[in-house]
């Protein structure tokens, strides 16, 4: 179960460690579009990363996109803007995030200024990348842009420290695709979970919750069924038909999925990763990591 466990996690992150930024490939064609269950569980590639910090001072101001080259994510670091597309406006305030599709046409107007305290003194940082699938053909998530169903000071930090990474004269590429691609996941992944709360795997939200938000070192799937109001038989069959594997799979999963680009991407040492993750031991994280990978964790960090 170990070996199946780590097979799944390695095809499906394959492609954060082996494309090499600022790669151009031309792809032919109209973009196609996938559901976000696919993001997460299929090797894409990462191509043309580009970032920007944009600083607007007059309210008002508009600016239109007719043809849009690249998908794209737009964080507010503080900025308030309105984009209209297809008739439809949304309103991007602080700490929210928009996906950009290829090839979409809207326009966006400045409304105000709100905190810039970040050292770009920005009003959003606008993040473009061409997302490929294992065949060369170019993915979108929409084909209009689409406000996502998240917020907070996680993103925040994470766009932040994506920013300084990238501005960096010493960035590595791999680090830049790692930390973009585990954006683009999480974010995916919290959409598929918006979508499925609002139907039949509601009752399984204070658990999704919990995963999401705890230290995953610091969870068993005991701690998972106390969070909701269901017996454990129902619990287990309703997480099954949910997730497609076992509460304990998915957790495995989901603790490989935070802990192996931390150790493969950053500067960070064992023992303040197992810290950070929630694990009581660096030795008893070095135990799981092994376990469920084959590998030890200076393993992983021998192969940055």
């Amino acid at each position: 179960m170990a070996e199946n466990t780590w097979e799944r996690f390695e095809d499906s992150f394959q492609s954060r460690y082996d494309s090499v930024l600022f790669q151009t490939q031309e792809t032919a064609g109209v973009c196609e579009k996938i559901s976000p269950e696919t993001l997460y569980e299929t090797a894409y590639t990462l191509h043309n990363l580009e970032l920007h910090c944009v600083a607007n001072k007059t309210p008002g101001l508009i600016h239109h996109e007719d043809d849009r080259k690249d998908c794209g994510l737009v964080f507010s670091v503080g900025g308030v803007y309105r984009f209209d597309c297809c008739g439809r406006s949304c309103l991007l305030e602080n700490n929210r995030i928009l996906y950009l599709p290829s090839h979409s046409r809207y326009t966006h107007t400045f409304l105000s200024p709100s905190d810039r305290n970040n050292p770009w003194q920005s009003d959003m940082i606008v993040l473009n990348f061409h997302l490929l699938d294992p065949e060369g053909t170019q993915r979108i998530l929409s084909g209009e842009p689409m406000l996502l169903p998240t917020s907070g000071e996680r993103y925040r930090q994470e766009f932040l420290t994506l920013t300084e990474r990238f501005l960096s004269p010493d960035r590595q590429p791999s680090e830049l695709i790692g930390r973009v691609y585990s954006i683009l996941s999480d974010l995916t992944r919290e959409l598929v979970y918006e979508n499925k709360h609002r139907r039949q795997y509601h009752a399984l939200s204070p658990a999704l919750e919990l995963l999401h938000t705890a230290p995953p070192g610091s969870l068993r799937v005991e701690d998972l069924i106390r969070a909701t109001y269901l017996s454990p038989t129902r619990f287990r069959t309703l997480f099954r038909e949910y997730a497609g594997m076992t509460p304990h799979t998915y957790l495995v999963q989901h603790t490989l999925r935070t802990a192996i680009p931390l150790l493969r991407s950053t500067d960070l040492t064992i023992p303040e990763i197992s810290e950070r993750l929630g694990f009581d031991s660096p030795s008893y994280f070095g135990k799981y990591i092994r376990k469920h990978t084959g590998q030890t964790p200076r393993d992983f960090q021998k192969n940055k």
